[in-house]
């Protein structure tokens, strides 16, 4: 199966993650621990099924930052639940 990979360099040009698949509604450093990136969270946004010219028109990566995702977070829930953004 065709997919996206990402890999990032530090500002020295030094990699920091490798070959990671961008795949729909997930996180392609999620439960990863990587020194040198900073606070926040990339995410995946598209549909299941894309093909190779999608990058970017039908799937394309975002970076939220742990000010935005904060401002996500609900103030106030109702019933018991423990969310923690990591």
């Amino acid at each position: 199966m065709r997919s996206w990979y990402m890999s990032i360099n530090n500002a020295a040009n030094v990699r920091i993650l490798t070959g990671q698949r961008l795949s729909p509604k997930a996180s392609p450093t999620g439960g990863f621990a990587i020194e040198g990136l900073p606070d926040g969270m990339f995410t995946v946004q598209g549909k299941d099924g894309y093909g190779q010219g999608a990058l970017g028109v039908q799937l394309t990566l975002w970076f939220w930052t742990a000010e935005e995702l904060e401002a996500l977070r609900p103030a106030e829930i109702d019933y018991p639940l423990t969310v923690e953004i990591v």
